[in-house]
Parts: structure tokens; sequence; C-alpha cells
């Protein structure tokens, strides 16, 4: 999976427009679109923004080498929410 891929699993996961995701870090739509398709690489101040907004690692956004912080997992499918089996209902979220 690129850097790219990662981003659009995240923005899809969170059911975000590119242009909401613009918006929220300060950049053209346009920016977000050639992160996706890994035209360019964002700067360092908007990865981590990025990587806060999306509750993951650097690590992991930027290359892949750690799994994302809880509660995602990745699968064949992509990006998924990862359910813990022994979480009681109604409990907060943990992360």
């Amino acid at each position: 999976m690129t850097f790219g891929e990662r981003l659009r699993a995240l923005r899809d996961h969170h059911h975000q427009s590119q242009s909401e995701l613009a918006e929220f870090i300060g950049v053209s739509k346009g920016a977000v679109s050639q992160w996706e398709l890994d035209d360019v690489r964002p700067t360092w101040e908007n990865l981590m923004h990025l990587a806060e907004h999306f509750n993951v690692t650097l690590d992991w956004l930027v290359a892949g080498k750690r799994p994302p912080r809880a509660p995602y997992r990745i699968d064949a499918t992509g990006l998924t929410e990862y359910h813990f089996p022994n979480k009681k209902p109604g409990s907060p979220p943990l992360t």
C-alpha cells in the first residue's frame, strides 16, 4: 500500500471528501488529490496534521512500517475498524 492509498483509505473510512480534508488541513483540494495519487508528498507539518486528524502513527502513514493505532486494522479489503472482543458495549472507545 502506498502513502496515497493509505491516505485515501483513511479519508474514505472517515467519510470525508477531498475538499473537506483539504479545508481541515489548510491546503487545496488539488493538493490532497496529488497526495492520494502519490504525485507529491505533503510537508512534515501537513503529515503531522494528517496523522493527528486520523489518529494514526507517522510511521504507518508515511511508510506503512507499523500498524496504525487502534481502533484500525488492515485486512484484504483495506482499512477497517478494529473491534475489541472483550470491550463491553457502551464503554468509551479505546485509544
